[in-house]
């Protein structure tokens, strides 16, 4: 079942309540896409919403169309095979056990506060 819903009452969503018309839905680029830009209820969307910097239209790899995304993703693979998997591994591991760490002892977390928007090495 999939019915259009209000989140908190002034932004639109779907709420997709089974595996298959949630694969029905995110494999259909007609009636999603990841791509927001083509998304028809931005004027519904308040500009104050909390989650809009997550969903606005920006370029990013995961929000391009095709040869966007080849041409983006292919410079990433480019630098990702000049790094040493072993260090990013050891590195990422190692940022993200320290960000843990600070708030980890506290019972609760912001996590975009505390973990998704500190800066890298913190």
């Amino acid at each position: 079942m999939c019915l259009k819903q209000y989140y908190r009452g002034d932004v639109p969503a779907w709420l997709v309540l089974a595996y298959r018309e949630m694969h029905h839905v995110t494999s259909n680029p007609h009636i999603f896409s990841r791509i927001s830009q083509l998304w028809n209820l931005w004027d519904e969307i308040p500009a104050d919403w909390p989650l809009l910097p997550m969903v606005a239209p920006h370029a990013s790899l995961v929000s391009s169309n095709d040869n966007d995304h080849q041409r983006r993703s292919g410079a990433v693979g480019d630098a990702l095979e000049a790094t040493d998997r072993i260090d990013l591994s050891r590195t990422c591991e190692r940022t993200a056990d320290q960000l843990i760490n600070a708030f980890a002892g506290d019972g609760k977390a912001d996590l975009i506060a505390q973990y998704a928007l500190q800066p890298s090495g913190s």
